[in-house]
């Protein structure tokens, strides 16, 4: 108990506490359908790992964002929305051009873009009904958009016949959807370019709900 039958070497207390957390439903279940009189589970608790997301603060994040303005403009505009909005990095990547309102401000999440070994990168449907949703974003991050969408015009119009019809915001060198790895290794090299402290891209959703908490929302 408590070792990978693979390797031979402790499981990870994540990993543990997974395995605990998915008998005690399973035998939790089966209390209430009156199966078993009680939960064996409850008097072998392993101690809950910690959790180890890095969050930046506000000054942090004002030098994220300052770092992003000497990045290439596909990549501001991915990492700006993952910062002030929230989403996840599925969400980003599934974004296409049509969930944008320019007029309006806002932009709408209906789907996500994902990528297992035996599928490659695929598209799917928000983790459930209420992450469908639509949020206002700042005038800034519209204008923001609109450069990020006439510059990648631009490009598809000289790439012409190699360009593979997509409406994606997020594309691979030939408009392909983007690759989920991909923002993670930008992100890491950016990160230690700019000297800044090592965040995810799952960080920054953090932060995003710290900042709002901060303010109130």
């Amino acid at each position: 108990p408590g070792m990978n039958q693979l390797n031979g070497k402790a499981l990870a207390p994540k990993t543990v506490w997974n395995y605990y957390s998915f008998c005690s439903s399973v035998l939790g279940w089966a209390v209430k359908s009156e199966l078993i009189d009680r939960n064996p589970c409850t008097a072998a608790a392993p101690k809950k790992p910690a959790s180890h997301i890095v969050c930046l603060d506000d000054e942090q994040a004002r030098q994220f964002l300052e770092a992003l303005e000497k990045e290439p403009l596909e990549d501001r505009v991915f990492f700006t929305l993952a910062l002030l909005t929230g989403y996840r990095r599925g969400e980003l990547l599934g974004l296409e051009w049509k969930d944008i309102d320019f007029d309006s401000g806002t932009i709408m999440i209906r789907r996500t873009s994902q990528y297992t070994p035996g599928r490659g990168i695929y598209t799917e449907s928000t983790k459930t009904a209420g992450s469908v949703r639509k949020l206002c974003v700042a005038a800034e991050v519209v204008e923001l958009l609109r450069a990020y969408r006439s510059e990648q015009n631009e490009y598809r119009l000289a790439l012409g016949d190699r360009w593979q019809a997509n409406d994606r915001l997020f594309t691979q060198w030939d408009g392909k959807p983007m690759s989920p790895n991909t923002p993670y290794l930008t992100l890491e090299r950016l990160t230690k370019r700019h000297g800044l402290p090592g965040i995810s891209i799952h960080s920054l959703r953090h932060t995003n709900a710290t900042l709002m908490i901060q303010q109130g929302i």
